[in-house]
């Protein structure tokens, strides 16, 4: 729990306060059954007007003061509680965020949503519930027991009336929150909206520095989720103190009534209305172990969960001093090798080969081939377990992780797309593009046909994933993005596999008029998508099986040659079933 100890010690000054508010609030509840005590005994019953007032004031007081305590410590524990659950939000959202792609694969997304979510949020409540009561509790039990037991031992054990009232304040409390209850489901579900959207596109948001803006979308969206949650958990908290003043002007209405019925007896009717309260005093911290008893546990398994995150080692690092990285010009793999973590096998083997501006360097091969890793090794996605990875001569590990993404373009497989508008989706490449940019990256993807019969145009919108578009569409929108970006390399992860033949063609015709400034790499599954590659690199089960133009490996690579023969198999059977 060291991580967590570490964020609660930011608020040591407030727990101290919400420790010294709870013992004056304690000495000031076991105080009020005495004080009746004498103005029963020494006002009511032997007719002393001016001890009647004075004992009834100083009753008034401390009730009041038990109230203004109770309030006071219940904003002190949901301000604690709601903040340390906002840091902690914060904390885990900024450090996944930084995981490597081996570091996901450690608890998996919907872990990692949940433990930032509800798990935080189980921890929050528990604070909220039980902060106060366990400090609380134990000295209202023992004061109430010791003070009823100098009244009248057996009298402590009679006339528990106050609990049907307690039962009333407690339901109606939980009728009140009840509905922030609702509220706050729904507020989670925008949170945990915004995790996923991150989590699922990690690699764009990487790819186009982005961590920060993202980093400050979730933030505002957590600070309304601070300022539900805190209002819940004062309405919530004060279940406590509402069921202390429902017993303590319960009982001072019995004695009250008790006192015109039993003026003339021997008995001292305010050391009997002081056990009374005591009792209740006692059942009102009974209440209190009950709701510690359930939420602890809760808790500790959530700041567990939370904690086992918090203290995960990033594998990858990166260094804080920018190089000064203006332009990528030159691309070299030396002697590159890569394994997964608990894998039998190499996934690349011993890869060279060297890119420079103005070259389109296209990677093919099976499934499994390595191809896709090969492009996570260039976005630092991945780090090679041996070789180097230079970028202008210099290992790709020298430079910053903001730095080095900035330079890159990059379209994912998966065609990520961001719930929003096409406008902020295309603003992820360059936040400051223009809209003649925007327009014309989307006229070189072949999107703005489509685009510009929307609507809204630009500011259409985009559902979480882009689900309201095509494939084809979701993948002209992602490298739209790339484009307005002008990056010095381009990263093209099989980007083209949702397009029909005509529309790659017409793609793949307007992508040359950026290879002249800028490396692209390609990765495809099709042989019509890399025939224009200045060079193309065959992969099989990791290693570089073949180097060469399109024109030279179809007549000396068998690999590439079987590649070839399949697809030109599948064409015609397509045909054939047409």
């Amino acid at each position: 729990m060291k991580k967590i100890l570490e964020h609660i010690k930011r608020y040591r000054g407030m727990i101290f306060t919400i420790i010294i508010l709870t013992v004056l609030q304690v000495g000031s509840t076991l105080l009020t059954p005495t004080i009746l005590a004498s103005l029963v005994s020494n006002g009511i019953l032997k007719q002393d007007q001016a001890t009647i007032i004075q004992q009834g004031g100083l009753m008034l007081l401390t009730t009041t003061l038990d109230l203004v305590l109770s309030v006071t410590a219940v904003r002190f524990v949901g301000k604690f509680s709601a903040g340390l659950a906002r840091d902690l939000r914060l904390s885990m959202f900024n450090k996944i965020q930084r995981f490597s792609t081996q570091d996901f694969q450690k608890f998996g997304t919907s872990s990692y949503i949940n433990r930032t979510t509800r798990d935080i949020q189980s921890l929050s409540q528990t604070i909220g519930f039980s902060m106060n009561l366990i400090l609380m509790a134990p000295l209202m039990f023992i004061g109430s027991i010791v003070l009823a037991m100098r009244m009248n031992f057996e009298l402590s054990l009679v006339l528990l009336g106050s609990i049907p009232f307690l039962g009333i304040a407690i339901v109606l409390m939980t009728i009140s929150v009840s509905k922030g209850f609702t509220t706050l489901r729904q507020t989670t579900d925008r949170l945990t909206q915004i995790i996923r959207d991150t989590l699922t596109g990690i690699r764009v948001i990487r790819a186009f520095n982005k961590s920060e803006y993202e980093l400050k979308r979730y933030d505002e969206v957590n600070e309304g989720y601070r300022k539900l949650l805190f209002n819940l958990n004062v309405k919530f908290s004060l279940i406590t103190p509402i069921m202390m003043i429902t017993i303590n002007f319960a009982n001072l209405a019995v004695v009250l009534v008790g006192a015109n019925l039993v003026q003339g007896l021997q008995l001292d009717i305010g050391s009997l209305m002081a056990v009374i309260q005591y009792s209740a005093l006692v059942l009102v911290s009974l209440l209190m172990f009950a709701f510690i008893f359930v939420m602890v546990p809760q808790g500790l398994v959530a700041a567990r969960r939370i904690n086992e995150v918090l203290d995960q080692k990033n594998v990858q690092t990166f260094v804080e001093n920018e190089r000064g990285l203006e332009k990528i010009e030159t691309v070299e793999f030396n002697n590159i090798s890569f394994k997964y973590e608990g894998a039998e096998k190499e996934m690349l083997k011993d890869v060279n080969f060297t890119a420079k501006t103005g070259e389109k360097i296209a990677i093919i091969g099976s499934t499994g081939a390595g191809k896709s890793t090969l492009m996570n090794l260039l976005l630092r996605f991945l780090d090679a377990s041996s070789g180097e990875l230079l970028y202008n001569g210099v290992n790709i590990q020298d430079y910053t992780e903001k730095e080095l993404r900035q330079q890159i373009a990059f379209v994912p497989q998966n065609r990520m797309l961001f719930s929003g508008t096409i406008r902020e989706n295309l603003k992820f490449g360059n936040e400051n593009a223009t809209d003649e940019e925007m327009i014309e990256a989307l006229k070189l993807a072949e999107a703005w046909e489509f685009v510009s019969s929307l609507e809204d145009g630009l500011d259409s919108r985009v559902e979480q994933k882009g689900d309201n578009f095509s494939g084809g569409q979701k993948q002209r929108l992602s490298i739209a993005r790339a484009l307005v970006k002008k990056a010095s390399v381009h990263i093209y992860d099989d980007s083209f596999s949702a397009l029909d033949a005509k529309t790659e063609a017409r793609l793949r015709n307007n992508l040359k008029k950026i290879n002249e400034d800028s490396i692209v790499f390609v990765v495809a599954q099709r042989i019509t998508s890399v025939t224009d590659a200045t060079r193309i690199i065959v992969l099989n089960e990791g290693e570089v099986v073949g180097i060469g133009t399109h024109d030279e490996l179809k007549v000396s690579n068998q690999i590439y040659q079987e590649i070839m023969n399949s697809q030109s198999s599948l064409e015609e059977l397509e045909d054939t079933n047409e």
